[in-house]
């Protein structure tokens, strides 16, 4: 194979002997010229404006969050609106709910007062106070007028107190309590009054029944109070000196008075100290009991510490 010598690089010597020719001094290398970068282009969709229509300036458009996938953001929406639909859906659940118990309570006659329950009564009719109730017939029982209805029974004369309540679904009870006669006072006319503690006129009869104190007393000249000193005393004092009275009365809360059998008469003063007041009575007819043969004897014991005996 034949062999083709190889150029000598250039600088290098010849041979080894021979001494090296100058370098040529190496040319300058001018700089490359810099390249400008180019203008860039804004694009309105990426900066986020509306492009100009019509020469207006350009308005910032809605840009979406870069952050947000367009998934992301559907599933989000349809969840508000779930929400909406939900809210909307509950407010209408409960006008119609509202709506409907108002229709029930006020017209649908369901409610309405039906029946009058009276209790209580002896000498009251039920008639008359089922008749003072009736003005709230027909109407919602929770709007039943419970006042009127107890200021007309409470008029009644043998009324003390009246309790009126309501009972679903349109029953109205009313609970009478009626005055109890306490005392029988005479009349001019004849016969006797039945009058409570309160000096309210209960009945007139022709005579006191069984248990009821005749007692003599004037209530448009002494007052109520007399009337309740009397009734006291009469329940303080023994059954045994009861046995003895044929009158009694008072005229004043301290004038209480006694009429015995024997004729003789008691000053008793007030209800106050009955007790020791009958021991002190006891002890003064024992030691001067009434004269026979038509004198009287006056015991006082209106002060039981000082009695005395005319």
């Amino acid at each position: 194979r034949r062999m083709t010598p190889r150029r000598p690089a250039a600088g290098r010597p010849r041979g080894p002997s021979g001494p090296a020719p100058p370098r040529r001094p190496a040319k300058p290398v001018k700089p490359a010229r810099a390249v400008k970068p180019a203008r860039a282009v804004r694009s309105t969709e990426s900066v986020g404006v509306e492009p100009r229509v019509g020469g207006g300036r350009a308005r910032p458009a809605a840009t979406r969050d870069p952050r947000v996938s367009t998934t992301s953001a559907a599933r989000f929406a349809e969840r508000a609106r779930r929400r909406r639909r939900r809210r909307t859906g509950g407010v209408l659940l409960a006008v119609t709910t509202v709506v409907g118990l108002a229709w029930a309570l006020l017209w649908s006659g369901w409610f309405e007062v039906r029946e009058i329950v009276v209790t209580g009564t002896l000498r009251v009719p039920v008639a008359q106070v089922t008749q003072a109730a009736q003005s709230e017939v027909g109407r919602p029982v929770f709007l039943a007028d419970l006042e009127t209805v107890r200021s007309a029974v409470a008029r009644f004369p043998l009324v003390s107190d009246v309790k009126v309540t309501r009972s679903w679904p349109g029953t109205l009870r009313v609970e009478v309590e009626e005055r109890m006669p306490e005392a029988a006072l005479p009349v001019p006319e004849g016969g006797v009054v039945l009058v409570d503690r309160d000096g309210a006129e209960i009945q007139q009869i022709a005579s006191p029944p069984l248990g009821v104190p005749l007692l003599h007393v004037d209530l448009e000249r002494s007052g109520v109070q007399s009337l309740q000193a009397a009734l006291d005393t009469y329940l303080a004092v023994s059954s045994q000196l009861r046995e003895l009275t044929l009158r009694m009365g008072a005229g004043g809360p301290h004038s209480v008075w006694f009429e015995l059998k024997d004729g003789s008469q008691v000053v008793w003063g007030s209800a106050e100290d009955s007790d020791r007041k009958e021991r002190v009575l006891a002890a003064l007819r024992k030691a001067r009991p009434a004269e026979q043969g038509g004198g009287t004897r006056q015991y006082d014991v209106s002060a039981p510490g000082a009695p005395a005996v005319r």
